[in-house]
């Protein structure tokens, strides 16, 4: 993030921070999501970029926690109550490894009526920047 964004946004912040307090009898629970998404696209080395977030917010203080879909790593920062996300794609920060396959049971659509039927799939393991590996990766 730039400085001129950074200065813009703790402003902001602190604006709704005095709504929040001047006003808190007139509002109903508040809850306040913060989210960065960061791409291939638009960021030289999205591994880099995410780890310095999970640093700095380990340096800050805040409660760190990941989550992995097949798709998707999601770094939360817990701050009190406040709770930021950083989020990517998640082959941008680890890689997959096929380690086997299994067999397993899938609804596949059919010309007529759903059916199920077995079909092997690829068993993976991702391998992760440590700072960004859970103990046991599980694909979600």
């Amino acid at each position: 993030m730039d400085s001129t964004k950074s200065a813009i946004l703790v402003d902001d912040l602190r604006k709704f921070a005095d709504f929040v307090e001047e006003y808190w009898a007139d509002l109903p629970d508040v809850e306040v999501e913060a989210a960065s998404h960061v791409w291939g696209f638009n960021n030289e080395d999205v591994p880099e970029v995410i780890v310095d977030a999970v640093r700095s917010g380990l340096h800050a203080g805040a409660t760190i926690s990941k989550q992995y879909s097949d798709t998707y790593f999601r770094a939360y920062f817990k701050f009190g109550a406040l709770e930021y996300k950083v989020v990517c794609d998640r082959d941008e920060v680890c890689t997959a490894r096929v380690v086997g396959t299994e067999t397993v049971t899938k609804r596949v659509p059919p010309e007529g009526e759903w059916t199920e039927e077995e079909v092997e799939q690829d068993v993976v393991e991702w391998d992760c920047h440590p700072l960004l590996a859970q103990p046991k990766e599980v694909v979600a």
